[in-house]
């Protein structure tokens, strides 16, 4: 096997933008960050969680 690089020259620089200087040519993405946000716990699934949390202290 040949010499594995150090890890600065793992890095690479910043893609560029190809020399453009105006506005971004693709439009502007949708907000997504609901579909990321945990969903809030229902009743059951914290019954779930009380009975687990109980198995796992041993009662």
């Amino acid at each position: 096997m040949g010499v594995r690089p150090r890890w600065p020259e793992l890095e690479s620089p910043p893609p560029s933008r190809g020399g453009r200087t105006g506005p971004d040519p693709w439009p502007a993405l949708p907000d997504d960050r609901a579909l990321w946000a945990a969903p809030e716990p229902s009743e059951a699934h914290e019954q779930r969680a009380r009975w687990l949390d109980g198995e796992q202290a041993g009662g």
